[in-house]
């Protein structure tokens, strides 16, 4: 194990890791457990929308507040505890209020504790083993998309598919990541409190940010516009003639490929160069996404569906190692929650489009669309590499 695996990066490891295997060992019960309850796919709709919504919102001013109080652990930990404590409830819920209720529950706690767990992460390595913790981390939270499913499957085959069964088992690993969270150690941060000297006004205007990072930002914005949901992935294969019964299996080894990729990312991204590699991944994206509105067989569908999963591997973790880079300690609580906040709320936009786009024309139309912005994206990105200011 290399030396940077210790400490705060192998515990917040080990928590994304349990934090996945828990949620989803529900996430894909979910949609059948609310019909079960009377909810429609409009109920289900609402649900998912305003969860997101929020978690977007609450990703921007969680990183905020916690450069504000200059304390990245305990946002963290009420994010992962407010997710782990109610999601079991699910067993209790007798209505689809209810479960809207504690779904939400869930959505708030995400955006709580993601930009100060990224920060943490960020704080806890050299810059230049940032790379590789962040792909570490990245590497066990879709590992932990892969076992959750499996897991849910197993249990359901043992509770003779009882669903609420599979919720109550799923406090184990959430009790887990609550007391792995009690052993992640956090650095003071010496200076001046930013309660003086970082406004809300700062804040909302990037003010404190260098060009170079307002165009990342705004670079990750607008790739995410033609990023859709991998739902429509999915309903890709199924249109190209893939069973059913194969597509969760297809599901896994997706998970698989970008967890197996997103730790040798992080090497080479250190070793080398991380803008390198983002370029990489996003060319692969934009390569992908051609090829799904181009070839037509359901073995080439598939194909480029697991070649897919290359472009999470080299992006995921890397790009927060990237930003890490061009942003000052004491505003990087901030600057993950307005990256978050951009992939977030752009995430909404970008499906309704590519599902106007895909209706009204065709799919090869919507996935074209998803490569030229992507296209777009790559431009501004590149622009940031000639940017030199004061503020990196």
């Amino acid at each position: 194990m290399k030396n940077f695996i210790k400490g705060n990066i192998l515990i917040l490891g080990l928590v994304s890791l349990l934090n996945d295997i828990a949620s989803d060992m529900i996430y894909p019960l979910l949609p059948l457990f609310l019909a079960s309850l009377g909810g429609t796919p409009k109920v289900l709709g609402i649900i998912e929308g305003v969860g997101e919504t929020t978690a977007s919102l609450l990703k921007l001013f969680s990183g905020y507040l916690s450069d504000v109080f200059r304390k990245k652990k305990p946002l963290a930990l009420l994010g992962y505890s407010l997710s782990n404590i109610l999601r079991p409830f699910y067993f209790f819920a007798n209505s689809w209020i209810l479960v809207f209720v504690i779904r939400l529950a869930d959505r708030v706690g995400k955006g709580i504790r993601t930009a100060p767990r990224d920060a943490l992460i960020a704080s806890s390595v050299s810059e230049k083993d940032r790379a590789k913790a962040f792909s570490f981390h990245r590497a066990l939270d879709n590992l932990g998309a892969l076992i959750g499913p499996f897991l849910a499957m197993v249990l359901l085959s043992v509770f003779n598919n009882d669903v609420k069964m599979v919720f109550l088992v799923s406090v184990i690993p959430a009790v887990i990541v609550i007391l792995l969270m009690s052993f992640v150690k956090e650095e003071k941060i010496e200076g001046e409190s930013k309660k003086n000297i970082f406004k809300p006004s700062d804040f909302l205007t990037l003010k404190n940010f260098s060009k170079k990072a307002k165009l990342f930002f705004l670079s990750v914005f607008v790739f995410t516009l033609g990023n859709s949901s991998d739902a429509f992935l999915i309903y890709r294969l199924k249109e190209s003639g893939v069973e059913t019964i194969y597509i969760p299996f297809l599901w896994g080894v997706f998970n698989l490929v970008k967890s197996i990729g997103n730790y040798p990312a992080g090497i080479i991204a250190d070793n080398y160069n991380k803008k390198t590699v983002i370029i990489a991944g996003w060319i692969i994206y934009g390569i992908t996404y051609l090829l799904f509105g181009v070839v037509t067989s359901k073995y080439a569908v598939i194909s480029v569906f697991l070649f897919y999963g290359l472009y999470y591997s080299l992006t995921e973790g890397v790009e927060r190692a990237f930003l890490a880079d061009i942003v000052p300690q004491e505003y990087r609580g901030s600057a993950y929650g307005v990256y978050n906040f951009a992939v977030g709320i752009s995430a909404l936009p970008a499906s309704l489009l590519f599902g106007f786009l895909w209706d009204r024309f065709s799919y090869k139309v919507a996935f074209l669309a998803g490569a030229i912005f992507s296209v777009f994206a790559l431009v501004l990105f590149i622009l940031t590499l000639y940017i030199n200011d004061n503020k990196e």
